[in-house]
């Protein structure tokens, strides 16, 4: 018998699963170590998740947190953009149903964490505007009340501009 004659008519190509491995390798795609795998990658894109994350709130230079209050009131719209943007790019990266599955609520938990965040560092920006700007007018009232100090109409229009 020659060697051609060895071979079987309908030979199919091996099914081949990632960067050209045999399914047979990771097991039964029910199997535990098929959700020991998911569980692994899904972990993995938390993590970078995580990372991105991070890096846009609290990086030292260019984080959101790092920003002044004026600066961190005008970048708010575009922080929480990029925090979405994140979240369904790396929401994009899970490759079966089942790290879908593991990986959205995790991420979700995440998200809102960092929005929180976000929300919490704005109010604080507001605040900080809001006390430079009554600070500024408190300060002008008080140049007021030195150049008007013996007029007491004046003064009594003064105390309520400072009382309201």
């Amino acid at each position: 018998m020659s060697f051609q004659e060895q071979i079987p008519e309908n030979a199919a190509a091996p099914i081949t699963g990632a960067f050209g491995i045999p399914a047979e390798y990771f097991g039964s795609p029910e199997g535990p170590d098929a959700v020991r795998a998911d569980e692994l990658v899904a972990g993995g894109i938390e993590t970078r998740a995580m990372g991105a994350l991070r890096a846009v709130l609290h990086d030292p230079t260019t984080g959101f947190a790092s920003l002044g209050p004026e600066e961190r009131l005008a970048a708010l719209p575009e922080t929480l953009a990029t925090v979405e943007r994140i979240g369904e790019s790396h929401r994009s990266e899970a490759a079966t149903p089942r790290q879908r599955g593991i990986l959205d609520p995790l991420l979700d938990n995440h998200l809102a964490h960092a929005t929180t965040q976000v929300g919490r560092l704005a109010n604080r920006a507001l605040a900080e505007t809001d006390d430079r700007i009554v600070e500024s007018r408190i300060g002008s009232l008080q140049q007021d009340a030195a150049v008007s100090w013996d007029d007491p109409a004046r003064l009594r229009v003064l105390g309520r501009a400072i009382v309201n």
